[in-house]
Parts: C-alpha cells; structure tokens; sequence
C-alpha cells in the first residue's frame, strides 16, 4: 500500500496505483477547461486551415471546393462525441483493459500487411479499408501503447531499475510494436511512439545508464533503416542540402521553406497562399503547418507552437496532481504523445529534422488521427476531474516505511537547492540551517 498526503488528506493506493478497497478516493470535480479551450482553439484552426489548404485540390480532384472540409466538419464532430464519451470513462478502467487493447492494436498492424486487406498508398501499406472508409491503425497504437505502459510500470516500482524485471520486457514490446510501424514503413509514428514510450518509462523510475545503451542502439538501428533504403537516403541527403535536390527529394522540403518564407511577420492573408495551387505537396494534411506560415505568417505560426506548448504544460500539470501512479504515467504518456507529434511536425516543414510523413494533431486532415486525438484527450481530460492540490513537499511512502521514488526526487530537489543558496549567500554570510520539510 502506498500513501500519498494531499492538502491536509490521504489517498490510500495500492502498488500498482488503484486506490484501496474501503478507503475513499478522490471525488470527481469539474475538468481541466483550459485543456479543453486548448483543444478547441487548435481544432477551430484546424478546421479554418483545412478550408484554405484543400480548396483547390479539392476542385481538382473531385469537382467541389469544399470536399475535404465537408469531411473534416465530419471527422470533427464525432472526435468530440468521442472526447465526450471518453471523458465520462474512469480512467482507471484503462487500467483494466490495457492488455487488451494493445493487442487488438497489434493484431491491426499485423493485419495491415496482410496482402488484400491493406491498403497501399504512395508506396506505404498503412491503411485498413472498411467500407470505403481508410483506418490507420498505427494511429491507435500510438493512444493504446501509451495506456498499456502507464499500467505496466506503474505497478513496478523501484523494480523498474531492474535489468531483466524492467528494461528486457520494456525493449522487448517496445522492438515488437516499432518493427510492425517500420514495416508499413512509417518512421514518423514509430518516432513518435518510441519517444513516448521512453519517456513513460523514465518517468516511472528507470535508470539513465539503462536508457543511454538502449538509446544508442536504437539510433544505430534507425541510422542502418535509413542507409539501408533508397528513399530514405535520399530523404537524409535532401536534408542535409535540399536546394541541391529540390526538383527531386528536396522538393516537397524546399516548397514548404518557400511558403514560410513568403508570409514573413503577418502573412500573406487567409486564403492567399500561393504554394497550395499545385505546388506545395499534400498542403492540407503533413504540410499544412507551412500553409499557416504563408498565410497568417510568424505570428499564427506562434499562435499555434504557443497552444501546443500550452497543452504540454497542462497535460505536465495533471501529471503532478494526479491520485496515483497510473494517472500520472498516462497523463505523461498522452500530453508527450501529442506534443512529441506536433513538434515533430512542425520540424519536418522547417527542415530542422529529416521529412518524415505525419500530421499535426487537432489540425491536419485525417480522420484516424483526429478520432484517435480526440479519444486520448478525452482520457487526460477523465484524470484531470480527479486531480487534486500537492504541496511541495509531497511525499509517497511505502508500507517498509522507506519513501517512495518521487519523495527521493523532492528530497534531492531541496538538498540541491540548499547548495544553491549556500553558494550564492556566500562565506561572509551566515548559514541558516536547512530542515527537512
């Protein structure tokens, strides 16, 4: 049984982060609605954007400008019917059927390789066709490997430091799940999946000397991926010098730097983008990003970095003032996922990272990536209506007695600030005592 002191109450929790049978949990309040005017803000500029970006692709290609956002309007409907049935869902319930749904996770990625039920596009088989209706399943994976780490780690404790009880089986369904992503191929999710899962289990308590080898192996391992294969040296090669290439790999880079250079401080006006008429590719879902940088120029482009930054904090926030382990650990693992994707995004369109496919969360065109959005913040919101006050000298104690791992974190937060104000008091001035909160 663990013990977690909040504002003057106690939470009795068991190890593995569920509260104890006959002791009161923490009451449900009202959600986070900052999140949710976060989440609304990016998707009513999403939806603007889509408008502008697709409206002549849109009349190229099926003879209505407004094809794609009609659809849009769709896809956003229901992820916020889904936001609202999600965020009804105790979140621990996750907790119970973690394993399940991460296997159904991986039964569609497997089945998407299968010839005759996946769906090739543009050289990659990432897409399951339902009735007319495309479904991404690495989309999924991204939410429902999140909730399978969350509840795994969070019933390890201090064990998670161990070489065979916490790294092998953590390298092991982590390899399992990016090697199925990588075969569609699709580099961006499985980035972004693999930087979630690291993160969960840092935060769960695992060692920096576990992580630096596995960190290294796995940079190796992308490194012989992209060596290995044509279009991605290319894509590495065009990064490297994009002007060099910009009628060949370089192309889809160099337009996107083209657009953003054209809007300059305010941009060039809502709708008056000129790299969406046949030039800039895919502008409404992977490139919309540099869309917004023509259009509403420096500025919208930092409305949008400001929001997602924003989301971090927030999501950060729930994290610290979750009731237990597992709440945190999710709201880790889903704040990161969004975040981790949408800077990702946003630094293939600048050129900081080498291209890679992926949209920008609550933006971009797509509709398993915007019901899937909407699912995973519907479940942080759900964790957000059972958070409670902390005081900065929260402590979790085991029933040895000896304090938990985020007690020892605060301790030696103090000890080192201690130093800090030694230091900066310096020898002529008197020394206060430092007492243990």
């Amino acid at each position: 049984m663990t013990r977690s002191r909040v504002q003057g109450s106690e939470l009795r929790v068991s190890r593995e982060g569920k509260p104890e049978a006959g002791v009161r949990g923490p009451q449900a309040h009202a959600p986070d609605y900052g999140l949710i005017v976060i989440t609304l803000a990016l998707l009513c500029i999403g939806i603007v954007m889509v408008y502008s970006a697709s409206l002549v692709v849109s009349f190229r290609d099926h003879g209505d400008q407004t094809y794609f956002f009609q659809r849009q309007m769709l896809w956003c409907a229901l992820g916020v019917v889904v936001m609202c049935l999600t965020m009804r869902i105790p979140y621990h319930w996750w907790r119970h059927v973690s394993l399940l749904v991460l296997v159904v996770s991986v039964g569609l990625l497997l089945a998407v390789l299968v010839p005759g039920i996946g769906a090739t596009e543009l050289g990659a088989t990432r897409w399951l066709s339902l009735g007319g209706i495309s479904v991404q399943p690495s989309e999924l994976c991204k939410v429902t490997l999140a909730i399978y780490m969350a509840a795994w780690l969070s019933g390890k404790g201090e064990r998670v430091k161990e070489f065979g009880y916490g790294l092998v089986p953590f390298v092991v369904i982590l390899g399992l799940i990016v090697a199925l992503v990588m075969k569609q191929p699709d580099m961006g999710t499985a980035l972004v999946i693999i930087g979630t899962a690291v993160t969960i289990f840092f935060v769960s308590g695992a060692s920096l000397l576990q992580l630096v080898p596995v960190g290294l192996i796995g940079a190796g391992g992308m490194a012989m991926l992209a060596f290995n294969s044509s279009y991605r040296h290319g894509r590495l090669t065009a990064f490297l010098d994009p002007w060099s290439s910009a009628e060949d790999t370089g192309y889809h880079v160099v337009q996107s730097l083209i657009a953003l250079g054209a809007g300059g401080v305010r941009g060039l006006g809502l709708g008056d983008s000129r790299q969406k008429f046949g030039l800039l590719p895919f502008p409404y879902t992977d490139s919309i990003f540099a869309v917004i940088g023509e259009e509403l120029g420096l500025i919208g482009c930092s409305i949008v970095l400001v929001l997602f930054l924003l989301l971090a904090y927030r999501g950060l926030l729930t994290a610290w003032r979750a009731p237990d382990r597992f709440g945190a650990l999710l709201a880790i693992g889903i704040s990161c996922q969004m975040v981790l994707q949408a800077f990702l995004n946003i630094a293939v369109v600048t050129s900081t990272v080498p291209f890679t496919g992926i949209t920008l969360p609550f933006v971009s065109y797509g509709g398993s990536s915007m019901l899937v959005s909407f699912a995973a913040m519907g479940i942080l919101l759900n964790v957000t209506q059972y958070t409670q006050e902390r005081r900065a000298s929260l402590r979790l104690v085991q029933d040895d007695g000896h304090e938990g791992p985020f007690a020892a974190a605060a301790e030696r937060r103090r000890h080192w600030w201690a130093r800090v104000s030694d230091a900066r008091r310096g020898p002529s001035r008197p020394r206060a005592a430092f007492a243990r909160g």
